[in-house]
């Protein structure tokens, strides 16, 4: 393996560790239950908190809710007061906090396609690795 790929990536759900689930780096993990179960909430957390390169595809929430979270994971603010803030244009107290996550990139696409994924791969992958063809990109670490 090259560089850090496979990896356990750390989170914070004790629960998800007593079950040995692991997130690795470099693997595509996809959250999937019922609705209201909790799967954008345990997915944001788990972006946010782990401190690497992460795309996420969020097919059912938008940038607002997805902001607001990050922020309130970030900085243990109130989601209320966040929120308020975010709507009342006063969100400068929270950008330095959101600012220090700029690998993290959202997207929204509700169904996105095969395509639609790659294009944003492509987008958000550095330079030196644009070239490799996509099977053979799967299992390396952004960056490496």
């Amino acid at each position: 393996m090259k560089g850090s790929a496979g990896e356990p990536i750390q989170h914070p759900f004790r629960g998800l560790s007593k079950l040995e689930v692991e997130f690795r780096r470099g693997e595509l993990s996809i959250v999937a239950a019922a609705a209201g179960t909790g799967k954008s909430l345990l997915a944001s957390n788990l972006a946010v908190r782990s401190n690497v390169p992460t795309l996420y595809w969020s097919a059912d929430s938008n940038a607002a809710t997805q902001l607001t979270r990050a922020t309130a994971i970030l900085t243990g603010g109130d989601i209320r007061d966040i929120k308020r803030a975010l709507r009342e244009d006063a969100f400068t107290p929270y950008e330095d906090a959101v600012a220090q996550r700029w690998w993290l990139r959202f997207n929204y696409n509700a169904r996105p396609s095969a395509a639609d994924m790659e294009r944003d791969l492509e987008a958000y992958l550095p330079r030196s690795l644009r070239h490799v063809p996509a099977l053979g990109r799967c299992g390396q670490p952004f960056g490496s």
